[in-house]
């Protein structure tokens, strides 16, 4: 996905769009958020970045919090082979690589059989039939 971003945006919005019209709506969205940024603005999201943790401590400190609980994931463990399309959706799990706090995943429950094994969300696209094809 890196060659993108060195692409004409021409090329940019039109490969966009082809994104787009072939129902990856979620792709997209990431395509339009991520662009190059200028030195500049990588050291001021890196200040942003230390402020946020220092202020993210503080508040642990004054709770008097040792940990969290939180889920991992929106979803179920999904199957191996899918981790090329859905590792990249670590939205739970993002903030704690980003504050360089320790996480880990513990299970706590498995999915039987005769359990109900539909997952449906509001965009209907290749993730969504991936997480379908993972429950």
């Amino acid at each position: 996905m890196f060659f993108f971003f060195g692409l004409p945006r021409v090329i940019q919005a039109v490969i966009k769009r082809i994104v787009r019209l072939s129902g990856n709506e979620r792709r997209a969205m990431v395509m339009d958020w991520v662009h190059e940024y200028t030195r500049d603005e990588i050291d001021e999201a890196l200040r942003a970045k230390q402020r946020i943790v220092r202020d993210i401590n503080h508040r642990w400190q004054v709770e008097r919090l040792d940990a969290c609980i939180s889920p991992a994931y929106y979803h179920a463990a999904f199957k191996h082979e899918d981790d090329a399309d859905m590792g990249l959706i670590a939205d739970y799990t993002a903030i704690w690589n980003t504050l360089h706090f320790p996480a880990g995943v513990v299970p706590v429950t498995e999915v039987l059989p005769e359990e109900e094994k539909v997952y449906t969300d509001n965009y209907n696209d290749m993730i969504t039939s991936k997480c379908r094809s993972s429950v």
